[in-house]
């Protein structure tokens, strides 16, 4: 790489929030977008090198490196890379496929050199046969997006198939990546910007939690699950055509299709789903590599009663709204939302991928296939055409600490099966629609039901006390460093359950329990058993009148509770205090 810049530009706003969740996580790769072209034909290696080379001076955002210099960062466009082609051949492998995918697998985990300046992209050519080729392509996110991953693959394409034909290539339509610069600068100066941050502050996103499917969340990983399936068109575009609808209006129903299936799932009358888009309104934006992309809530209802045809025609009217505001950073948004840095989900993730895939290298198609493309905290649903004109492509990922991969196969097979009940009547309410096929039915209320065992005789407390005779000393309670044997639980509880009849518990009486998570709840609910009482679980974090209310209600003839707890018994209820040192030196006896 040349030393010498030309050209030294501020970041975009998009650049500078993934410059900022980088320095968050240094360490981490989910800041990469990688994909490959599986070309099927021949292809000329010294060619494709020489597209990719004039390619590379035309897209200027893959010539940038980024620094930082007295508290500001900056890009600089350098004139020229020390750059050339890697090239595998793997074509001599039992399983070339599987060979070529292994390699991609290990590239993708070496990190780029984003604070050292370095190339920020990588591209090889794979040969799996003398008829089959992976391009593969790898970046940071900061200099590019997948819609420019899609700009710069069609133009190699171009270029590529020009130099094959032995004619002019066609004009490139690339811009000066400082004009994505400049009408970025424009645009967050302007009037609509405080429009759309007046919209955007507007928005209920704080009243409602997060739908995670998985019922928690983690830091996302560097390298999500991922599986994938097809949806039927026909099915798709059934439920276009009873909105009044045609074909073209595919992207709508996969989306309200994709909604109302997470809505039915997690039980909610309204969800809020994730929206990529790509923030280019402009014939600049639209023609320029760089990095612009932007992830967007979008909230949609799915009230009892609702139909599909409701909720498409919900969600078509909340695109166009949210399309004419789609500049507004994500990162602005969670900031005004009082969101710290990091990754936060509003929900699932629905990405659309409208635009052409496909490519042609000299006569030989060649279709796209993205591996990763930015963080995913928990679930990421791509739809796009599929080469099939009969079906579309979807990808599902998942953050691995969340999901597994029965999970995800699970999750697209009931998506296929609600998407075909839907589309043989559109007009039923989404609450009707099973979202179960036969065969997880089966497990769900058969396989997992048959729980039928044979059970031991007697009551728990002699349960306890016959392995207390097999295994004296083992360890039965681990609490905080504190471990007491079966001996030792038994004993104690033992003496807990004397002084419990002293004070009348028996039969049909109930002994309240206020103890936080210790080792000694387990002793006093032992205790309760072997007098025959029932117990009264208490949480001492409960408001007073809270506790007073179930005291009062249940009436107990005792309380079992801490003397720093703070719980009072009601007049005339004996109280036992277990740190009480009288109390401990009886149950230690």
């Amino acid at each position: 790489m040349t030393d010498a810049p030309s050209t030294s530009l501020p970041l975009l706003a998009a650049q500078l929030g993934v410059w900022v969740a980088q320095q968050l996580e240094p360490e981490s790769l989910v800041f990469h977008v990688s994909q490959f072209a599986d070309i099927a034909g021949p292809v000329d290696a010294d060619v494709f090198e020489r597209a990719l080379g004039r390619v590379l001076v035309e897209a200027e955002a893959l010539r940038v490196r980024v620094v930082e210099r007295g508290g500001e960062v900056r890009q600089e466009l350098v004139s020229g890379f020390d750059w050339s082609l890697i090239r595998v051949d793997v074509s001599g492998a039992d399983d070339p496929e599987d060979g070529a995918r292994a390699w991609m697998r290990e590239e993708m985990r070496r990190p780029f050199d984003l604070a050292g300046g370095g190339r920020l992209f990588t591209w090889a050519l794979l040969k799996l046969s003398d008829e089959r080729f992976f391009w593969y392509q790898r970046c940071h996110h900061i200099v590019l997006d997948g819609y420019s991953c899609s700009l710069v693959a069609r133009r190699v394409a171009e270029v590529y198939t020009a130099l094959v034909g032995g004619v002019p290539c066609p004009q490139v339509s690339f811009r000066p990546l400082g004009r994505l610069v400049e009408q970025d600068r424009d645009y967050r100066d302007s009037p609509q910007h405080e429009r759309d941050r007046a919209h955007w502050s507007a928005q209920p996103l704080t009243e409602v939690e997060p739908l995670l499917l998985s019922g928690r969340s983690a830091p996302a990983a560097d390298f999500p699950l991922r599986q994938s399936a097809y949806l039927d068109k026909g099915a798709v575009d059934a439920v276009c055509a009873a909105a009044g609808l045609g074909p073209a209006g595919w992207t709508g129903a996969v989306l309200a299709l994709s909604s109302a299936y997470f809505a039915r799932l997690g039980g909610r009358d309204t969800v809020t789903v994730e929206l990529p888009v790509t923030s280019r309104v402009t014939a600049v934006h639209r023609s320029t590599p760089g990095m612009l992309s932007n992830i967007l809530p979008l909230t949609v209802p799915v009230p009892p009663g609702a139909t599909i045809t409701d909720v498409l025609a919900h969600v078509s009217a909340s695109v166009r709204h949210l399309l004419l505001r789609q500049r507004y950073r994500q990162e602005d948004l969670h900031a005004g939302l009082g969101h710290a840095g990091g990754q936060y989900a509003f929900g699932p993730m629905v990405n659309i991928l409208s635009f052409d895939h496909r490519l042609d290298f000299a006569g030989h198609p060649a279709s796209a296939h993205p591996l990763t493309n930015g963080p995913v905290p928990d679930l990421a649903l791509t739809i796009a055409p599929d080469t099939h004109p009969d079906r579309l492509r979807v990808d599902l990922h998942a953050n691995p600490a969340l999901y597994t991969h029965d999970d995800l196969t699970n999750h697209l097979t009931r998506l296929q099966h609600f998407a075909r009940n839907l589309a043989i009547d559109p007009e039923q309410t989404i609450a009707r629609v099973e979202l179960m096929d036969s065969a997880e039915r089966a497990q769900v209320l058969e396989e997992w039901n048959d729980t039928g065992r044979d059970l031991p005789g007697g009551t728990l407390p002699a349960l306890f006390e016959e392995q207390v005779a097999r295994t004296p000393d083992a360890v039965a309670v681990v609490f905080e460093g504190e471990e007491l044997s079966y001996r030792e639980v038994n004993e104690q509880a033992n003496q807990l359950a004397r002084l419990l009849i002293e004070q009348g518990a028996g039969p049909e009486r109930f002994v309240a329990v206020a103890l936080p998570r210790c080792a000694e709840l387990v002793v006093a609910l032992l205790a309760v058993l072997k007098t025959g009482a029932a117990y009264v679980p208490i949480d001492p974090d409960y408001p007073a009148d809270r506790i007073a209310y179930i005291l009062n209600d249940a009436n107990p003839m005792c309380v079992i509770t801490l003397g720093s707890n703070g719980v009072e018994a009601q007049p005339g209820t004996a109280r036992i205090l277990l740190d009480d040192p009288a109390t401990r030196r009886a149950l230690h006896a």
